[in-house]
């Protein structure tokens, strides 16, 4: 997991010790501001 505090988001990888972004990540977690909603996205493929 990366956490992106400026972005309010983290990125989840599946397998971080293998390639970590280079890889690609899983999904990424979106919060909303503290006490708010949290929204899970799948990632968009790498070009």
């Amino acid at each position: 997991m990366v956490y992106y505090p400026e972005a309010n988001k983290v990125y989840v990888y599946p397998n971080p010790l293998l390639g970590g972004p280079v890889s690609g990540c899983a999904y990424v977690l979106t919060v909303n501001g503290r006490g708010g909603t949290v929204t899970r996205e799948q990632c968009k493929p790498a070009r």
